[in-house]
């Protein structure tokens, strides 16, 4: 058993401004008996939620694999684990992502339907009965989406366990997170370090960063650069490198 190191991610200040704050997410996870519920909308507020950034005001599945899931699993993964992610529906549009260890469920053998055995699969998740491989980890926290706000959020205080047992710590180095969870903003995402599509701006070639009328988008749209920068680097992509090559930064 071993407590889960500082689980790092970028945040807004506040509900009212997107200037980026880093917390560790796994200072917020007290447990059945320290936690708290989630606080109900109409006490959600700056004293009570980390709110993610403004842009971040959609949620669907689209969305979710996108832009909110691949910031969860890096900060993850620069614990020293991995993580499996589903989305639960909550009353009045709300709803949050159920966030536990890979290693939180037990892995079930599928029948094959065409030939009557067992089919051996691969796994990470402990194995029901397995001698050495049957204990689940506890390990877990949630991540919530406020409707009247559009917003997602964390809580500052909730029930989420931050301790983990039946596996050792990884480097986080050997985490593979998987094509679809390394990079967002994009449908057609690219595998390598020559382009990168951010929202509508394709910074693959320099010509893009002039306007038609020789405005420098740069400048003009700094803030959200910067915050497109930061938001980058916490999801573990290659966006930072790419940007600076580009821009010089």
């Amino acid at each position: 058993m071993w407590a889960c190191p500082p689980i790092l991610i970028h945040v807004a200040e506040s509900s009212t401004s997107d200037d980026i704050r880093q917390i560790d997410i796994a200072e917020t996870l007290l447990g059945r008996e320290g936690g708290r519920n989630v606080p109900s909308p109409e006490k959600r507020n700056d004293d009570n939620c980390y709110w993610f950034a403004s842009t971040y005001n959609s949620n669907n599945d689209k969305f979710r694999e996108l832009e909110i899931i691949p910031i969860i699993k890096a900060a993850c993964r620069g614990a020293g684990f991995r993580v499996n992610c589903k989305y639960k529906k909550m009353e009045n549009g709300n709803g949050c992502i159920e966030v536990k260890c890979c290693r939180g469920t037990y892995h079930y053998e599928e029948k094959s339907t065409t030939v009557h055995k067992k089919k051996k699969k691969k796994t990470i998740k402990p194995v029901h009965g397995q001698e050495g491989n049957d204990t689940r980890c506890p390990f877990h926290f949630q991540v919530y989406w406020d409707s009247n706000r559009q917003r997602w959020f964390l809580p500052k205080v909730q029930r989420g366990s931050r301790v983990h047992c039946g596996h050792e710590h990884m480097d986080p180095a050997d985490i593979n997170l998987g094509a679809k969870n390394t990079q967002s903003h994009s449908d057609d995402r690219h595998n390598d370090d020559s382009s990168v599509q951010i929202g509508e701006y394709d910074f693959s070639n320099n010509d893009q960063v002039n306007d038609t009328d020789g405005t420098d988008l740069v400048t003009s749209f700094h803030p959200r650069y910067v915050n497109i920068c930061n938001y980058a680097e916490s999801a573990g992509d290659n966006g930072i490198a790419v940007m600076a090559k580009h821009f010089n930064h």
